[in-house]
């Protein structure tokens, strides 16, 4: 003997009306399912930080998480602010001849023959750093503090770029942004 099971109309509608919701078909909101297009290939440049691991009853200075991403046309996300790293995001255009310096400084000797550590001490807070270059995907590690460091000054400059209509950076833009390091 076979046992089927009725599902209530009331079922049925709901979930219905939810699927029409869910893939942007509702009247009353039409961006409702609708996803910003990611950012078309890789950052120039993405900057990560990880924290270092504190002693007993300290806290770490630095967090983990997206310093900031440029990419070739001016797309930026980046930390509201140094001490927001993982926290606050904002993202907007830098302007061209801004852009252009940035991206002219990146490309400088000092930058792109910065010596590549081999390791690292155990615990440290670093700086991540891929680059574009010419030479393809090249990465970078910088233990923090370390003010004498051209990534800390690289991270800076990028962190003071200008984003005149920089709006509030979503969840999704920041994982973007970070997952094209792979």
């Amino acid at each position: 003997m076979r046992f089927h099971r009725v599902v209530p109309p009331f079922v049925l509608s709901s979930l219905a009306l939810a699927a029409v919701l869910l893939t942007g078909c509702g009247k009353s909101n039409p961006n409702i399912g609708l996803t910003p297009l990611p950012p078309s290939g890789p950052p120039v440049i993405l900057i990560t930080q990880t924290p270092e691991y504190p002693g007993p009853g300290q806290f770490p200075k630095y967090h983990r998480g997206l310093v900031g991403a440029l990419w070739e046309d001016g797309r930026i996300v980046r930390c509201a602010d140094k001490s927001l790293v993982g926290k606050t995001y904002v993202s907007g255009v830098v302007p061209e001849t801004e852009r252009k310096a940035f991206l002219d400084f990146l490309k400088t000797a000092e930058v792109q023959d910065a010596p590549k550590l081999a390791h690292l001490r155990l615990h440290t807070a670093t700086l991540q750093i891929t680059m574009q270059t010419t030479r393809g995907k090249e990465k970078w590690i910088c233990a923090l503090p370390d003010d004498s460091a051209i990534w800390v000054q690289v991270e800076g400059k990028l962190l003071g770029l200008p984003v005149p209509e920089a709006k509030s950076a979503d969840d999704e833009a920041v994982r973007t942004a970070g997952q094209n390091e792979e």
